[in-house]
């Protein structure tokens, strides 16, 4: 039952009636808004934050009734809006928002862990990448000086009348020999 409230009253006197009536202890209230525990016994007036953020905690105080004293002492709020006021939900949600916590930070730590292999994988890309690119830079420098030395035996074998054919004794058969005259080049022959 709401009592009607005695406009004598001065409001920090009528949040104490109403924490009387709702069976809240100054404590706890002090602990809700982070107001101090002296809030309620010092001084007789309340600024107009301290009057916002009590009625945002408080949602079925009539904030009206705090500031002048007139109406009543609580709100008629439907039950679908009203604050959750058992103290068992409320440690309830808390402790489902400190599980998705731990469950954020958790894939936050996964997303770093990902992105250093990441960044690790890339790093040996850039390295195959550069490896490729040197052995292409040398074949390509091979191909070059292939192609160098058979311009250089092309003119060697036209600037003689009889191409000369290297005989190695090593390598020779009695199929070769027979096949084609070859004449013997020794190292002292050489240019």
């Amino acid at each position: 039952m709401q009592q009607k409230s005695n406009i004598f009253f001065s409001a920090k006197e009528r949040i104490l009636q109403y924490l009387v009536y709702k069976n809240i202890s100054q404590y706890d209230f002090s602990k809700k808004t982070g107001l101090s525990n002296g809030f309620l016994k010092s001084g007789s007036s309340i600024s107009s934050d301290n009057i916002k953020l009590i009625s945002n905690i408080y949602a079925d105080l009539n904030i009206i009734w705090v500031i002048t004293g007139e109406g009543e002492m609580l709100k008629n709020t439907p039950k679908e809006t009203a604050p959750i006021a058992d103290e068992s939900e409320h440690t309830y949600y808390n402790s489902i928002i400190e599980k998705k916590d731990a469950e954020l930070c958790a894939k936050d730590a996964e997303i770093r862990a990902r992105d250093a292999e990441i960044r690790e994988i890339n790093r040996l890309n850039q390295q195959t990448v550069e490896s490729i690119n040197m052995l292409l830079q040398v074949l390509k420098t091979q191909r070059e000086e292939i192609e160098a030395l058979k311009r250089e035996l092309k003119i060697f074998q036209t600037s003689h009348k009889n191409p000369v054919t290297v005989r190695y004794p090593e390598l020779s058969s009695p199929l070769m020999d027979a096949a084609e005259p070859q004449a013997e080049y020794s190292k002292t022959n050489k240019k």
